[in-house]
């Protein structure tokens, strides 16, 4: 079925229909954005900007105003979420909007409830029957049961922090770090104890200084600093998206948790291939951290706002959510990796290690960013908002 511009139609947001005004449309044969310019009173051709849904080029879509609605509201959408404004669809959308309303008298209260026991419970059960080595420390019960894994397993191999920070694939003076110029570094004495700073040189205006230190834990300095400036900005920016314009994420499947980390784990394979020790530690953190990931998602790493999108997955039954979110929720996670670690007290060891690997998959991250991070946003439905607001 074809719509008119100024033609009011009922428009699916969500399990719910809208009233809403077709205010341009888009031809896939002429390529084409048809709307009428109500100052010259006539109809105008344009071809699409940069802000058109590359998915909907080869489609026959309309933009839609919703009535009373702010236009930031305003939409491409398919003829399948596109009703004719006749009589029985308004009994349809009275129907519609009445189910909602009962289901969530119904259901909210309940589903919040079992909503955190639930993920516990799943999350548990994924990580015993996929681990193939056991490292785990006895009596261990916290939520975080992939994060405290991470101490199991470098305390049951007797691994010394200085594995990493005073390791001979971190020193090596002619290694490079991906494309941003060698690595030197220098030792200092203080006190008895061993500092290792690992300088790396600026190419591209990308600053990968870092310094590891023999302190206990993370300072706030260090957690702030740990993130490069532009991966910061990165997750403001997805934070103001979810949060203040009422955005989702679309989980497009291109970079996936799971396929950056595989394509970390290939960095690491060509990047510490001398140190075959050192390599196997660096591959345990990053099946550890996609093991979290997993696990975690919904605990940490989600806004409210992103619930319903995950309950929706999580009803399909035992998935691997790394398969299915975005680059940019692994990043949202590392982000607070080192408050969920010192939260749940893991050992002066692990947190030493932890600030390399950090640094190391972070910087390779932030030199990547423009591969990974290319997030693309939805309108989330108005429902949700007057739900979780």
């Amino acid at each position: 079925m074809k719509f008119e511009i100024n033609e009011k139609v009922l428009v699916y947001q969500g399990p719910l229909l809208y009233d809403a005004k077709i205010s341009r449309t888009y031809d896939p044969v002429s390529q084409k954005i048809t709307f009428y310019d109500e100052k010259k009173k006539e109809y105008i051709k344009t071809s699409p900007d940069k802000r058109f849904p590359d998915r909907y080029l080869s489609e026959t879509v309309y933009k839609v105003h919703y009535n009373g609605w702010n236009v930031k509201w305003d939409e491409w959408v398919d003829t399948s979420r596109i009703l004719e404004d006749s009589k029985e669809n308004r009994i349809k959308k009275e129907e519609l909007e009445f189910e909602v309303q009962e289901q969530a008298r119904l259901k909210q209260e309940e589903i919040e409830r079992q909503e955190k026991q639930k993920e516990l419970e799943k999350g548990q059960k994924r990580s015993k029957t996929r681990l193939k080595n056991d490292h785990k420390v006895k009596g261990e019960t916290t939520k975080v049961d992939e994060i405290v894994r991470i101490a199991g397993l470098l305390n049951s191999s007797k691994t010394d922090s200085k594995n990493l920070n005073g390791s001979t694939s971190l020193k090596r003076s002619k290694k490079r770090f991906g494309s941003t110029g060698p690595i030197t570094d220098e030792e200092t004495d203080i006190n008895g104890e061993v500092v290792t700073k690992i300088k790396r040189k600026k190419t591209n205006d990308i600053s990968l200084s870092t310094h590891y230190d023999t302190q206990n834990g993370f300072t706030h300095s260090e957690i702030q600093n740990l993130v490069p400036d532009a991966l910061k900005i990165i997750l403001v920016d997805d934070w103001e998206m979810i949060t203040k314009n009422n955005k989702l994420v679309i989980l497009s499947g291109k970079h996936t948790v799971k396929s950056v980390l595989d394509d970390f784990g290939h960095y690491l394979n060509t990047e510490f291939k001398d140190d075959l020790k050192e390599l196997s530690i660096l591959h345990e953190i990053t099946e550890s951290i996609r093991h979290c990931f997993d696990q975690c998602v919904g605990i940490f790493v989600l806004y409210r706002y992103e619930r319903p999108q995950y309950n929706d997955l999580l009803g399909k039954g035992d998935i691997n959510f790394s398969e299915i979110y975005d680059a940019i929720f692994l990043l949202r996670l590392l982000s607070i990796f080192p408050s969920i670690l010192m939260l749940n007290n893991v050992e002066p060891n692990v947190i030493k290690i932890s600030k390399a690997y950090l640094d190391i998959i972070l910087h390779w991250l932030n030199l990547h960013r423009e591969k990974y991070f290319e997030v693309e946003y939805e309108n989330q439905s108005p429902w949700i908002s007057v739900m979780h607001g």
